[in-house]
């Protein structure tokens, strides 16, 4: 797989199944003391109710407002913040997070699964962050007139496509490629990206 350090950090943007497991999570935070974990209420409690006793090493991020909430773990700085799920009339009630992770001088961002929301964008100022990745659903790209709201709310030097159905995703990632020549397609874990200035 590769020579990787550590993992210090866990970060989920919200609690549904394809995105989270309490229990796993909190069987990794028992065996691996020096991780923490970040996320919503919903899936702080969701860790806590599988039986994690590392209350101390749960962070939660507040999603009362956009108010952005930074960590600081060794050099790695962690800021997370409210972002409205996609479907508000199905998900309203789910507390997406968004985080802005910076480490080795690159800042990553990830906006879970969220979609254009212009209050949330606006209030973010996220532009003004100098983003080098953003990592976005793949639905946010299938129309290529957002590519305005792209550069305007956030401005990334690079832009990944995620969430992609297991399969039947090859009209998605042929959409997005016309729509954004430069962007790339998390479809495979053994497919390499590295971030270059």
């Amino acid at each position: 797989m590769g020579d990787f350090p550590p993992i210090i950090a866990i970060a989920a943007t919200h609690y549904h199944g394809d995105h989270l497991d309490g229990e796993q999570v909190s069987t990794f935070l028992n065996k691996n003391t020096h991780v923490l974990f970040f996320g919503s209420r919903q899936s702080t409690d969701l860790v806590k109710e599988a039986g994690s006793n590392n209350d101390d090493r749960i962070i939660t991020i507040e999603t009362k407002d956009y108010q952005k909430q930074t960590v600081r773990v060794g050099d790695i700085s962690i800021t997370g913040f409210y972002m409205n799920h996609v479907s508000p009339n199905r998900h309203g009630s789910v507390q997406n997070v968004g985080y802005l992770i910076e480490i080795e001088g690159k800042k990553i961002l990830h906006v879970g699964d969220s979609n254009w929301f212009e209050e949330a964008f606006t209030e973010l100022n996220l532009q003004k962050e100098n983003i080098d990745v953003a990592i976005f659903p793949y639905w946010m790209f299938l129309d290529d007139k957002d590519s305005t709201k792209l550069k305007e709310w956030v401005n990334p030097k690079h832009i990944v496509a995620t969430h992609l159905p297991p399969s039947g995703y090859e009209d998605y990632v042929n959409t997005i490629k016309e729509n954004y020549p430069e962007s790339f397609s998390l479809t495979s874990l053994n497919q390499k990206f590295e971030i270059q200035n």
